[in-house]
């Protein structure tokens, strides 16, 4: 979730500061045949003040998902996730943005920040 580019860094301070950033996931290594460096998800909204009546207020609000620990080894190379492993990225941030869903920290998955 680190940066040694400026540019980059600056595009995502901004990001956040400008209030785009809802979710933010951090994505396993060995997802991607071409580097097995880990990829991170950036999930952007515009609809953040919950006036749209379907979502909740969460302008100052960030979610963290870690799905680092998530999918399985089809080879030495390649890690995939299965249909369970999107189901529950998904799972959670609509869980957590929805209007009368019940939500709550999980350590070591997922964790609001204000």
């Amino acid at each position: 979730m680190t940066t040694g580019s400026a540019g980059e860094k600056n595009v995502r301070e901004h990001m956040i500061q400008q209030g785009m950033v809802d979710c933010i996931v951090q994505m396993p290594d060995k997802l991607f045949l071409t580097t097995g460096i880990p990829a991170c998800i950036f999930i952007l909204s515009k609809n953040r003040d919950g006036r749209d009546g379907e979502h909740r207020e969460r302008k100052n609000e960030i979610l963290f998902i870690d799905a680092r620990k998530l999918g399985t080894m089809a080879s030495r190379r390649l890690r995939v996730f299965e249909d369970a492993d999107v189901a529950r990225i998904a799972d959670t941030y609509h869980t957590w943005r929805n209007i009368g869903s019940s939500y709550s920290d999980t350590e070591g998955f997922w964790k609001d920040v204000a």
